[in-house]
C-alpha cells in the first residue's frame, strides 16, 4: 500500500508544482515591459517639458497654415509626444486620462506606432502594450489606424473593453468614426473634416501621412474651393 501512496504523493507535488511554475510564468509575463517603455521613462523630465512644449508649438504653427490657401506640412517627432505625454498631459487633461492609465509613451517606426502605459485597477497592475499603423484610405481626409496586437505585459489582451470605450470616446467628442476588420485585426476608421467654421469656407485636405523611424509626417494642402463646389466637382466626375 505504501508504494501506490507514495507515487500519489509524488503526482501531488508534481501538479501543484507545475501550477506553482504556471502561475509565476504568467505573473512575470504581466510584469514584462517593453525595452522602449523602459528607456523612455529613463528621460529627464526638464528634456520632456522642453519637448512637449515644441509639440505644442508645431500643432500651432500647423493650425494658422492649414488656414491659409496652399501647400502645408508639419514633423511631429517621437521625443516631443513622448514630452507631451509626460508633462502636458497629466497637468492639462490629467482627468480626461482614466485613472487606471498613467505614464502612456510612444516608439514610432517605418511601420507602426508602438504605445505603452501602466495600467492599475486595483486588482491587475502591468504595462499595457498597443501596436499600431496608420495611412489614409481612398476617401478624402480619411485615415485608417489597424489594431495589430494589443497585449498586458506578453501576454495578449482581450481588446473589445478598449473598443467600446474609443467607440464612446470618440462620440462624445463628435468624432466621425466607424470599425472595420483587416485580417481580423480592428480598424478604425477616421474621417477629419474638409471644412471648418476657422477655415473661412476654403477646403482642407490631407493627401500625405507617413510613419517614419522615430516621427509622423503629415502634408497636404488648403484650397480657396467651397465645399459645395467640391461636392459638385465630385459628382461629375462620377457621373463621368
Amino acid at each position: 500500500m505504501r508504494k501506490p501512496l507514495r507515487a500519489w504523493k509524488l503526482c501531488l507535488i508534481v501538479v501543484v508544482a507545475t501550477i506553482i511554475t504556471l502561475f509565476l510564468g504568467v505573473y512575470r509575463a504581466t510584469k514584462h515591459e517593453p525595452q522602449f517603455y523602459r528607456q523612455a521613462l529613463e528621460v529627464d523630465r526638464t528634456k520632456h517639458a522642453v519637448a512637449g512644449d515644441q509639440l505644442e508649438k508645431n500643432v500651432l504653427d500647423l493650425h494658422n497654415e492649414v488656414r491659409r490657401a496652399g501647400r502645408w506640412e508639419a514633423v511631429f517627432t517621437q521625443s516631443q509626444v513622448n514630452g507631451w505625454l509626460a508633462v502636458d498631459l497629466p497637468e492639462k487633461f490629467g482627468k480626461s486620462v482614466p485613472k487606471t492609465i498613467s505614464d502612456p509613451r510612444v516608439r514610432i517606426d517605418e511601420r507602426a506606432i508602438h504605445i505603452a502605459a501602466r495600467y492599475d485597477d486595483g486588482k491587475v497592475e502591468s504595462v499595457v502594450s498597443l501596436v499600431l499603423s496608420a495611412h489614409l484610405t481612398n476617401e478624402p481626409n480619411e485615415i485608417a489606424v489597424r489594431i495589430e496586437k494589443a497585449r498586458a505585459g506578453l501576454l495578449p489582451l482581450p481588446l473589445k473593453k478598449f473598443l467600446d470605450k474609443i467607440r464612446a470616446s470618440a462620440k462624445s467628442a463628435e468624432l466621425d468614426l466607424r470599425w472595420a476588420q483587416a485580417d481580423g485585426d480592428p480598424v478604425a476608421i477616421v474621417r477629419l473634416p474638409e471644412e471648418h467654421p476657422e477655415y473661412g469656407g476654403r477646403i482642407v485636405r490631407i493627401d500625405t501621412l507617413e510613419l517614419r523611424d522615430g516621427e509622423v509626417y503629415v502634408a497636404g494642402k488648403t484650397s480657396d474651393e467651397t465645399a459645395q463646389a467640391s461636392v459638385s466637382s465630385r459628382k461629375v466626375i462620377a457621373e463621368r
